[in-house]
């Protein structure tokens, strides 16, 4: 407990990794969890109070990659799972941020990596994460600025 208490404090935090949870998953945008929240205007609030008890947000640039509206591919994992709550395209391979270092975060250089100068593709015939080749995650990159 004390070592989460001196975490949710830190100020100057980035994390970036495979959570194995999509941005809108509760361990993701709940406040007993990380409280990453999908906008900037929210996140440089820099906390807030829940039951007399403050929780820290991390901004989380990631929702801005779901789906295919601005590019493809709508995700970093692919899981076709039959049932009702399918999401196909999942994105658990993020970045999330204290609201301090926000400035430094190069938002137009924060994409889903589908080649590499090494081969062609990362990504199958399907369209799909060449889990065979390669890995059955797609890479994010991102830059910092101004550090």
């Amino acid at each position: 407990m004390k070592s989460w208490k001196k975490f949710n404090n830190n100020t100057k935090t980035i994390l970036v990794g495979d959570f194995n949870m999509n941005p809108f998953e509760s361990g993701m945008s709940q406040a007993n969890g990380f409280h990453a929240v999908s906008t900037k205007r929210i996140a440089e609030r820099a906390s807030t109070k829940i039951l007399n008890k403050t929780h820290s947000f991390f901004y989380n640039p990631s929702w801005s990659l779901m789906g295919d509206l601005i590019s493809e591919p709508a995700g970093t994992y692919y899981y076709n799972k039959s049932g009702y709550d399918s999401f196909y395209w999942n994105l658990f391979d993020q970045v999330i941020l204290r609201p301090s270092m926000i400035k430094h975060f190069d938002n137009d250089s924060y994409n889903i990596l589908t080649d590499c100068s090494i081969q062609d593709s990362l990504l199958s015939v399907s369209g799909l994460p060449d889990r065979i080749k390669y890995s059955d995650h797609l890479p994010i990159k991102f830059k910092l600025k101004n550090l």
